[in-house]
């Protein structure tokens, strides 16, 4: 139970993983250079993890501390780093190399999450996307990165009022993310056992109503058996990721992100086919 309770946290270290695809309208060659990116990130990021792991649990000299330090300092890191180093200085260069590297990652979350808005908006599926589909003379999406920021201004604020807030915000994250990565996944795996995928034809600027295969691929069977897997994963972490920290939770300890989530699923289930129907006519393709 406590395995499948704290794996939606673990989960979240694959965020930004998948920012080069929502760039892929300003990569060249994009096919083969993005799916590419995806796969070194993850194994060069996933091998240096899995050793900052290991260090990190053979450093816990005092586990009790480390739990108690969520209450004191919201990161139980900084205990551990603390008392593996027996200096409160030492303890802060650390802290102050993983800020640099969340800086450094939030830069490319940060820039593919402006990216979503302004195509989203492109394909009239926002409010006021008239007005956040606007580019600045460099062909930037100015508008869209000013809105993408003030947001994230706004929702940092939360950590002031309340821990609750924060933390049913931050699980709603993981939710919406791995609900998003469901749909795609769940709907090639129908295409795949339906046989409704068609062959790769090579690059071409024709439109054609036809799904087919990019360059990139997995060559059948660990095709089908990965997107299994990928389907399975994302249905247990969403699952999960609406649980309660805690046993026996109270009002102020309970996952709330389970109801922003639903009324977000709710209202857009509705709103769709009352008007955003009748103005979004599908993804874009300007390249």
């Amino acid at each position: 139970m406590a395995f499948f309770v704290g794996f939606p946290t673990l989960a979240t270290a694959i965020v930004g993983a998948d920012c080069a695809v929502h760039m892929s309208e300003e990569i060249q060659s994009a096919p083969m250079v993005v799916p590419r990116a995806l796969m070194y990130t993850v194994l060069i990021n996933g091998a240096l993890a899995l050793g900052m792991a290991i260090a990190m649990i053979f450093c816990i000299t005092d586990l009790d501390a480390a739990m108690a330090a969520v209450d004191t300092m919201f990161y139980p890191f900084l205990q551990v780093a603390d008392s593996a180093v027996k200096s409160t200085t030492g303890a802060c260069l650390m802290a102050g190399v993983i800020f640099a590297l969340t800086v450094a990652g939030s830069i490319g979350i940060y820039a593919s999450t402006a990216r979503m808005l302004w195509s989203f908006s492109r394909d009239k599926g926002l409010p006021f996307s008239s007005q956040l589909i606007k580019l600045s003379k460099n062909n930037l999406p100015t508008n869209a990165i000013f809105t993408t920021f003030a947001i994230t201004v706004l929702l940092s604020l939360i950590a002031f009022g309340s821990a609750v807030a924060l933390q049913a915000l931050c699980s709603l994250s993981v939710a919406a993310l791995f609900a998003s990565y469901m749909i795609p996944c769940a709907l090639l795996l129908w295409r795949r056992t339906t046989g409704r995928m068609h062959p790769y034809v090579g690059e071409t600027d024709e439109p054609n109503p036809e799904i087919r295969w990019g360059p990139w691929r997995i060559p059948e069977p660990l095709g089908t058996i990965n997107n299994i897997f990928a389907c399975i994963y994302n249905v247990v972490t969403l699952f999960w990721s609406f649980w309660p920290q805690t046993n026996n939770p109270t009002v102020e300890t309970t996952n709330w992100s389970v109801l922003p989530f639903c009324v977000v699923i709710i209202f857009s289930v509705i709103w769709y086919p009352l008007r955003a129907k009748k103005h979004y006519k599908g993804p874009i393709r300007e390249v």
